[in-house]
C-alpha cells in the first residue's frame, strides 16, 4: 500500500527504512533540544561522515552550504631502495665527541 499525503501526525512511528530528500532536493530532520528550540540536522558530506545542524525547522529551504572536503596531500615516494639503505647509513657522517668531551661526559659526579 502506498499512501501519498502532505503531513501525517502520529505519537509513534516504526520504519524499517526512512528516506529524506533525494540527491536533487536535500531535506533534514527537525528536532527539538531540551529547551524547546528546533533544529535541522543535514548530512553535509557523506563521504566525510560530516553533519550539520542549522536553527529553526527543516522547511524544505534549508541552507546546505557544501562543507569543504579535505584533500589528501600527495604522497613523496621514496627513491632509495632497501639494498641502498646500509650504503646511505654507512656514508653519512654521524657527529662523534672529540676526547675531551667523551671523558667528562663519562665521569661520575664529583665527590
Amino acid at each position: 500500500m502506498k499512501v501519498v499525503t502532505d503531513e501525517i501526525v502520529t505519537k509513534n512511528l516504526k520504519a524499517q527504512h526512512a528516506v529524506f530528500g533525494s540527491s536533487e532536493k536535500p531535506e533534514g530532520v527537525t528536532m527539538y533540544d531540551q529547551y524547546g528550540k528546533a533544529g535541522c540536522l543535514l548530512a553535509a558530506n557523506v563521504d566525510t561522515g560530516s553533519m550539520k545542524l542549522v536553527a529553526g525547522e527543516c522547511n524544505g529551504a534549508t541552507p546546505l552550504s557544501p562543507v569543504p572536503v579535505p584533500v589528501p596531500l600527495p604522497t613523496q615516494t621514496a627513491t632509495t631502495s632497501l639494498s641502498d639503505a646500509p650504503a646511505q647509513i654507512a656514508s653519512s657522517s654521524v657527529p662523534t665527541p672529540d676526547a675531551s668531551s667523551a671523558a667528562t661526559s663519562t665521569q661520575g659526579p664529583a665527590h
